[in-house]
Parts: C-alpha cells; sequence; structure tokens
C-alpha cells in the first residue's frame, strides 16, 4: 500500500469512499433522507474543488493506494477550523475514510500517522478531530490515545446530535513512527 497526496484524478476514486462511509457509519444516526441524497457525482465535483484548495497551503489530502485496488481510504487536515479549539489545538484532522471492507487493517492509522506527520511539519504540536458521538468510528481515536475534550449540541436536518472533540497532545510522536517506517 502506498500513501501518497490526492491529486484531481483521485476526486471520483474519493467520492465513492466517502459516500460509502457514511452511508455505512451513520445509517440509523442520521436522517435517511440525507444519505439517500449523497451522491458520488456531487462529491466528486466538491473533492476536486478540496483538493485544488489544499494544493494551495495550509491543509493536505492524502490517499492510500493498493497497486492492484486503485485508492481505498483518503485523510484531510489541515488549520483547525474551530475558535474554541484553536486556543489548545492549532492543527486539526478533518476526516478519515477508508473503504469499509478496508477497515481495521491498519489503513486508517497508517493515515493518520501521515496526517500528523504533515501537521508536525508546518508546527502543530497538538491537533484536533470532530466526530459525532454517535459514530461509531470514534473508538478509533480512543484507541489512538486521543481524549475528549470539548462537546457541542449540533443539528442536522432538525435533529439535535452530541458532537465529541478529541484532542491529540503531540503529534510528534506519531510522525516519528512515519519517518521509521512503522
Amino acid at each position: 500500500m502506498n500513501i501518497r497526496q490526492a491529486d484531481i484524478s483521485d476526486a471520483q476514486a474519493m467520492a465513492r469512499i466517502h459516500v460509502d462511509c457514511w452511508k455505512q457509519a451513520y445509517e440509523g444516526i442520521l436522517p435517511e433522507d440525507l444519505l439517500r441524497s449523497l451522491s458520488y457525482e456531487d462529491r466528486a465535483k466538491r473533492w476536486k474543488e478540496n483538493i485544488e484548495e489544499a494544493t494551495s497551503g495550509g491543509s493536505m489530502i492524502y490517499v492510500a493506494e493498493d497497486p492492484e485496488l486503485g485508492v481505498i481510504g483518503f485523510v484531510l487536515g489541515g488549520t483547525m477550523r474551530d475558535a474554541t479549539m484553536r486556543m489548545r489545538y492549532t492543527g486539526e484532522i478533518y476526516g478519515i475514510y477508508v473503504l469499509p471492507r478496508y477497515q481495521r487493517m491498519g489503513i486508517g492509522r497508517a493515515l493518520f500517522e501521515k496526517m500528523a506527520a504533515f501537521l508536525d511539519a508546518i508546527h502543530h504540536a497538538r491537533a484536533g478531530v470532530w466526530i459525532l458521538a454517535d459514530h461509531p468510528d470514534r473508538l478509533f481515536f480512543e484507541k489512538l490515545g486521543a481524549e475528549e475534550v470539548y462537546k457541542k449540541n449540533e443539528k442536522v436536518r432538525d435533529a439535535d446530535h452530541v458532537t465529541l472533540a478529541y484532542g491529540i497532545e503531540d503529534l510528534s510522536a506519531f510522525a516519528e513512527d512515519t519517518s521509521s517506517g512503522a
């Protein structure tokens, strides 16, 4: 498996991964009509725009690519967007997505480590990540040692949801894992 910076040609694969992950992870959590409205075409257009914006600095998108299967996951991150969190966590993992059938194989962790190395290299010592409290993948971040540091209520299509912020205190520890080949 190769982890590399995303380029425009990855947008379609990223769109499929994004939509498939959302439909699996948020089934029974987010409104069914919202999940049904997700389309590969709309997401591909958005990912093309996001990839172009990421290349201008401050944020980054990496893809995990299997030589036989193509792109099977991606991570995006950059500067913390939330003013409350920015006081302590200047970096943010915006999202990690791995095709459901390839989850729990170390791909998400490898993507996380690559992003941690990027954030550390641009002087973000700590990072945060936001995730719905009901999302089962929040345990992924807990296994990495992230701790819940903040929560807020959000409305998604007229339904109230609790969103948790997790803090990662030492990105350099993960960056070292990447540089040593781990």
